[in-house]
Parts: C-alpha cells; sequence; structure tokens
C-alpha cells in the first residue's frame, strides 16, 4: 500500500509566521519581505526543489503568477497582528509515480478544492532528503485564504465556525487526495492504492508516527536525537517493527498450531487403522485355519464314506459257500445252516444238519450223493469235506474282479483329495498376485509417509516451542524499554525541577 499522509496548518501573525518567508523556505528562493524589510533567503536549498508553481482562477491579474508579489500583496492586505494568512497543507506524494505524473496528481487536487472556487494556491515539490527515507516525496501547498473578487481580494474571508466543521473540511479534501491519487494510479497501471484511514480503522495494530515540521527536521539533521519529536519517531517506528514481528509470530504458531492439530489427527487416524488391521490380521489367519480344518473333515468324511460304501458291496458280492451248497443238495426241505454251522464251516470243522422231523432216522447217516444230472460232481461227500466250496469258474472270477475294480476306484477317489490336499500344505507357498503385491506396497508406502509424517510433526513442534521462546524474549526486551522510557521521563522531569528551582 501507498503511503498516506495529507495535514494542514494555518500560518498567522499571531504565531509567529510570515508568509513571505515561509513562501521563500517552501521554494528555496530569495523573496524580500516589503512590510518588514527583512530578506529572506533560501536558494542554497534550492536543489531539493523539483517542481514549483502557483494556480489561480481564470482571469486572475498577473501579480498572482508572480511569488513575491503575491504573497507581499498578502502581508499588506492583512492589517491585523493576529491575522490569519495562509493554509499550508504537507502531502505525501505515491513514490510510486513519476514525477510528471505527481504533478498532474497534484494539479488536479488543486483545481478541484481551490482555484474553481476561486482561491490561489502555491504547489511546490520536494525530493526525498538524502538522510532520510527516499519514498519521502512530497508537496507544500499554501492556498491564500481569500477570495479574488475582480483584481484584488475580497473583503471578507470564508471561515468555518466550529471545531466540527473545520474537521469535516479537512476530512473533505483527504478525501479528495485519496480518490485521485487511486485514480492516477490506476492510470498508470499500478495495483497499489492509499488508504485516509487510521490504522486502527484499517485494522493494523501499529502506532502511528508524528509528523516532523522543518524545524525539528533540521534540529535531527545538525544533531541527531536533540530533537524529542523525532526521537519519539524512531522509537514508535522500533515499537512497530517487534509489533509487527510478534504479530509474523503469533500468526506462524497459529498456522504451526493448525497443523500440528491436523498431524495429530492423520496420526490418531493412522494409528486407528493400524490397530483395526491388527486386529483384522488374526481374524483372516483364524478364517484360513477353519478353512483348512473344513477341508480336512469333509475329506476324512468322504473317506469314511467311501470305505463304508465299499464295505456294503462287498459284504453284497461276497459268495455263501453254505447257501450255495444247500441250493445244490437235493434235499431242499432241510433247514438253512445256523450261523455255528456257518463259521465250523468256515474253518473247516465237520458239521451235520440236524435231522427233518418228516425224515426217516436213516437219513441223518446217510451220505450225500450229488445227483445223477451233474456227473461231474457226484463224488461222495464224506464228513470232513460236507460242506466244502467247489472252485469259481472263470466267469465268476471275471465278475468279481471287476466288482472289485470298481469298488478300488470308489476308495481311490476321496484320497486323491486327501493327497492333493497334503501336497498344498507342505508344499511352497505360491508367489504372490498382482492385487497382493500392490497391496503390500502400499503398505509400506503408508508405513514411510506415516514416518516421514511424525519427523515433520516432530519438527514443527521444535519449531513451534523456539517460537514461543522469541516470544517471551521480545515481550522482556519490550518490558525492559518500557521500565527505561519511564525511568528516563522521571530523570527529564527531576531535572526539569531542578532548572525551575535554580531560575526561582
Amino acid at each position: 500500500m501507498a503511503i498516506f499522509h495529507l495535514s494542514a496548518t494555518i500560518h498567522s501573525r499571531g504565531k509567529g509566521h510570515s508568509s513571505v518567508n515561509g513562501a521563500a523556505y517552501r521554494a528555496r528562493d530569495a523573496i524580500t519581505d516589503e512590510r518588514t524589510g527583512t530578506r529572506h533567503d533560501y536558494g542554497r536549498n534550492a536543489r531539493d526543489v523539483l517542481f514549483s508553481g502557483i494556480y489561480a482562477p481564470k482571469d486572475a491579474p498577473a501579480w498572482t503568477q508572480d511569488r513575491a508579489q503575491l504573497w507581499n500583496h498578502v502581508e499588506a492586505f492583512e492589517k491585523r497582528r493576529d491575522a490569519q494568512l495562509a493554509r499550508v497543507f504537507d502531502i505525501a506524494l505515491p513514490h510510486e509515480l513519476t514525477l510528471e505524473q505527481n504533478r498532474r496528481l497534484l494539479q488536479d487536487w488543486v483545481r478541484d478544492n481551490f482555484t474553481r472556487k476561486g482561491l490561489i494556491a502555491d504547489a511546490v515539490i520536494h525530493a526525498p532528503d538524502k538522510q532520510g527515507d527516499m519514498r519521502n516525496t512530497h508537496a507544500h501547498v499554501a492556498v491564500v485564504l481569500r477570495k479574488l473578487d475582480g483584481t484584488e481580494f475580497a473583503a471578507k474571508k470564508e471561515r468555518t465556525a466550529t471545531n466540527d466543521e473545520r474537521l469535516a473540511e479537512l476530512d473533505a479534501w483527504r478525501a479528495s487526495w485519496e480518490k485521485l491519487a487511486n485514480r492516477h494510479l490506476e492510470r498508470a497501471g499500478l495495483d497499489v492504492r492509499i488508504d485516509r484511514r487510521t490504522l486502527k480503522e484499517q485494522g493494523i495494530d501499529a502506532e502511528p508516527t508524528q509528523h516532523l515540521g522543518a524545524l525539528a527536521t533540521t534540529m535531527d539533521r545538525r544533531d541527531p536525537g536533540s530533537s524529542e519529536l523525532a526521537n519519539a519517531n524512531r522509537e514508535i517506528k522500533a515499537h512497530n517493527a517487534e509489533r509487527k514481528n510478534v504479530t509474523s509470530l503469533e500468526s506462524e504458531i497459529k498456522e504451526l498450531t493448525a497443523q500440528i492439530i491436523d498431524l495429530n489427527a492423520e496420526r490418531a487416524m493412522r494409528e486407528s487403522y493400524g490397530s483395526a488391521r491388527g486386529r483384522y490380521e488374526p481374524l483372516g489367519e483364524t478364517h484360513l485355519e477353519v478353512a483348512r480344518a473344513m477341508r480336512d473333515a469333509a475329506a476324512e468324511r468322504a473317506m469314511q464314506e467311501a470305505r463304508d460304501a465299499a464295505k456294503g458291496r462287498i459284504d453284497d458280492v461276497r459268495p455263501d459257500p453254505i447257501a450255495d451248497r444247500l441250493q445244490q443238495r437235493d434235499d431242499t426241505a432241510q433247514p438253512a445252516p445256523s450261523p455255528e454251522m456257518r463259521d465250523h464251516a468256515e474253518q473247516g470243522i465237520p458239521t451235520y444238519p440236524a435231522p427233518s422231523e418228516n425224515a426217516p432216522e436213516a437219513a441223518a447217516t446217510r451220505p450225500n450223493v450229488a445227483p445223477e444230472t451233474e456227473p461231474e460232481q457226484a463224488a461222495a461227500l464224506t464228513p470232513e469235506n460236507d460242506f466244502a466250496v467247489d472252485p469259481l469258474t472263470p466267469d465268476e472270477i471275471r465278475s468279481i474282479g471287476g466288482i472289485l475294480g470298481g469298488i478300488l476306484d470308489g476308495i481311490s477317489k476321496p484320497f486323491e483329495g486327501i493327497i492333493s490336499a497334503l501336497g498344498d500344505m507342505f508344499s511352497p507357498p505360491p508367489p504372490p498376485t498382482k492385487d497382493q503385491a500392490e497391496r503390500a506396497e502400499q503398505a509400506e508406502r503408508e508405513r514411510q509417509e506415516q514416518a516421514a509424517a511424525e519427523r515433520e510433526a516432530a519438527e514443527r513442534e521444535a519449531r513451534f516451542q523456539s517460537l514461543l521462546d522469541q516470544m517471551g524474549r521480545n515481550e522482556e526486551r519490550r518490558r525492559q524499554r518500557g521500565d527505561d522510557d519511564r525511568g528516563r521521563e522521571r530523570q527529564r522531569g527531576r531535572e526539569r525541577g531542578d532548572d525551575y528551582e535554580r531560575e526561582m
């Protein structure tokens, strides 16, 4: 933002002012005061003047364009000892504009506020002081308090009655300067603007400096530290610099605090995610173990079912030598062999069936003889081989072989699943899939990001503590400076009291 300053003072004889002396000083010229005969010469400082000119209303007499004649005329017209001679404005020009741009800006402001109202203005532009702020290009505008009435000043001055009216008038001049200056800055293609509001009204935490007049500026230039006003301004600038530093530190601390809060929230979220993932992984392992147990139980159940099915099929096709032999006997009326007889037959122990109730007693001892229709089996049976099984025919052997083969096939199928499961259990794990590899890479990236975030949070917390320490040191220095200032003020008060007593 460009610098804004516009102040106004009244020069009067009651305050010891001379309009001729003021005009010579502002223009760095040599002018003789015809009323007093004093010559005021400031020509040695003429290099400070960048522009000077007099602006008068249209049809103004020629003497108004000569600086010496103009102000000597003012001095001659004002008769009172306390007469007000001129209103003098001190204006800070935007240093972003060129000299010609500032001249046009000053001309527009003088025309809008004074010459169009019949007043004469003497304007001078000064260069910045070489030992001061190089941005301090400024203007002095002295406005005659009487309007022109033809070729002479008007007999009556236009004065503001109350202090509030004077303040309102000054605010109007300041508002006009702000508006015109910002318009010229915009025309020049600059994005800076001036603002007539106070620093407090703009929300800026800074103490305004006081305007240095010509006397204070000269005193401080010749003997630095001799002007109390200049010293006060230096202290104000130092305090403002500290305030700005503290404000910057506070802003940085707030930003770091917000970042630390965000990092803590992110860290808590990561820890929650890691905890949830830690709880999920055991559940995943348990799920795999349950799946393997269920698969093993299913394989064992299938094998048991296959054994049960094979056992039933073997029992169905196993030959019964006793039943087959009884079917070949002539006496079919014999009762079915008992379980005891079956066991004896299988063990090769001779067993004789009990005689039938209707059979003659002699039949119990009669040997069994094969029927005449089967001569190849007509051999007599002795008690030792009474229930012996005849050899199997080739067709029966092939049939039984086919049945046993089917049974073995049924038994082997469940074992294939078991063998495959055992192979899966003891074989090396397969390489990870693409999704698994991506998940592993993502987990590694998250781990690295978390580690980096933790390091950054630690660094920011250290920076935060350093800023707090620095603010504490600045506050202590400011407190110490205030104590020193109060001590010096008390010392000056005591010295003034001593001087007063000596004068008495």
